[in-house]
């Protein structure tokens, strides 16, 4: 499909990194925009989301492709900066473990590697940690849950649409697993 397009007009949008990666190298990264780019591209009317009346704290795990392969990682921060009180994640810029398959297939090494990250996010007392994959969503929302502790792991597509759902009012965020 990548190769269909690549001989067409026109431009992508992904919200996976892994999957923003591949098209960049098929298509040409000027053809592939990342969520958060065109988030801000767009100027999207963005409103800050609340927790119990204040600013969400919102931290962010980086996409290893998005980061490393197509070097988006000011973008997604700027869009959160706007949603709420944006809180650094100690190695937000390590690999969380999922590497697509790496998780199943090498579950024990994966939960190494995930294992400091976890210790991080339980000191910083977050509401929500965003994601820019969903790969890294789905092995972050596990580990959180295992962990127990009251953060929620949303994609940054989520919160966006959590931030225009009411029209200018604040969107709650509840504490705890992704519903």
């Amino acid at each position: 499909m990548a190769r269909r397009f690549a001989g067409g007009g026109g431009r992508v949008v992904s919200t996976a990194g892994g999957c923003s990666a591949h098209l960049a190298s098929v298509v040409g990264r000027d053809r592939v925009l990342d969520y958060a780019e065109l988030v801000l591209e767009r100027a999207v009317g963005l409103h800050p989301i609340t927790v119990g009346g204040r600013r969400a704290r919102i931290g962010l795990q980086d996409s290893c492709h998005l980061r490393n392969g197509l070097g988006v990682h000011t973008q997604p921060r700027a869009v959160l900066a706007v949603l709420g009180d944006l809180v650094e994640v100690p190695g937000a810029a390590d690999c969380c473990g999922a590497a697509g398959t790496y998780a199943i297939l090498r579950g024990r090494d994966s939960r190494r590697v995930l294992a400091p990250k976890i210790a991080a996010l339980a000191a910083l007392d977050l509401d929500v940690l965003a994601v820019v994959n969903p790969g890294c969503q789905r092995q972050l929302a596990g580990a959180v849950r295992r962990a127990g502790l009251p953060i929620r792991v949303l994609h940054l597509a989520q919160l966006v649409e959590l931030s225009r759902a009411r029209r200018g009012e604040t969107a709650p965020v509840r504490r705890g697993a992704v519903t």
